[in-house]
């Protein structure tokens, strides 16, 4: 299976996002991913 990275223009509108930490402080996703590669998990709860 061949290796697959996002298209360059939605990781840069990405790496604008920011996300609380857990401690309240905030970080900006392109700042996790800069150095290695980051994967992204959403889990939403229906209950």
């Amino acid at each position: 299976m061949p290796r697959t990275s996002p298209a360059p223009d939605l990781a840069r509108r990405l790496g604008d996002i920011t996300l609380p930490e857990a401690d309240g402080t905030d970080v900006r996703l392109g700042d996790l991913w800069g150095e290695v590669p980051l994967v992204l998990a959403h889990l939403r709860h229906f209950g």
